[in-house]
């Protein structure tokens, strides 16, 4: 379905699924090479809704098979210098882009199956309360929320404090029961 056929005026929220980020520079691009045009095609959405909230999902299962995007979570949220640039970044592209919020979808922090660390769970916990600190300080608030799995071998490792910097957690309820 073209971008320009979804029934926006049905709907509360869209979310755009995925965003990557670039490992070392922290920067947000669309994924697999995808034009970054397409990101104000979508939030243009709005144009016909102005109430939707359009929200940017970052990260998706590519974040976590072996290869050069494995770790870029596990890196960013490793110090504080790189949370920090990947914060700064992410609010310039949520203003450049018009998004009115983000989604981390980052399926398995923590597990070392997946190119997890165990400080993974706490890491990010500490960049969701060093984003909220300056979501809180910018002109619009953005909605910010995390996906996370359904799976206890996945979940064990977030940090159940993590959900006091978000608006909501996603919960991944699907291939329950393998695929």
């Amino acid at each position: 379905m073209p971008m320009k056929d979804i029934p926006v005026n049905s709907l509360t929220h869209l979310y755009f699924s995925f965003a990557f980020i670039t490992p070392n520079e922290y920067n947000i691009v669309g994924m697999d090479g995808l034009p970054s045009e397409l990101f104000s095609n979508f939030t243009d959405l709005k144009k016909d809704n102005p109430s939707l909230k359009m929200t940017i999902a970052i990260g998706g299962w590519t974040h976590n098979d072996p290869g050069p995007l494995q770790k870029v979570f596990s890196d960013m949220v490793s110090t504080k210098q790189n949370r920090s640039t990947f914060i700064e970044n992410l609010m310039a592209f949520l203003r450049q882009y018009a998004f009115d919020g983000v989604d981390f979808d980052w399926e398995c922090p923590g597990a070392d199956d997946r190119g997890g660390v165990p400080e993974d769970g706490v890491n990010f916990t500490q960049f969701l309360k060093e984003l909220e600190e300056e979501n809180k300080k910018q002109p619009k608030r953005y909605i910010v929320s995390y996906t996370a799995p359904t799976s206890f071998w996945y979940l064990r490792h977030f940090d159940l404090k993590s959900i006091d910097y978000v608006d909501f957690a996603i919960v991944m309820s699907y291939d329950l029961h393998g695929v």
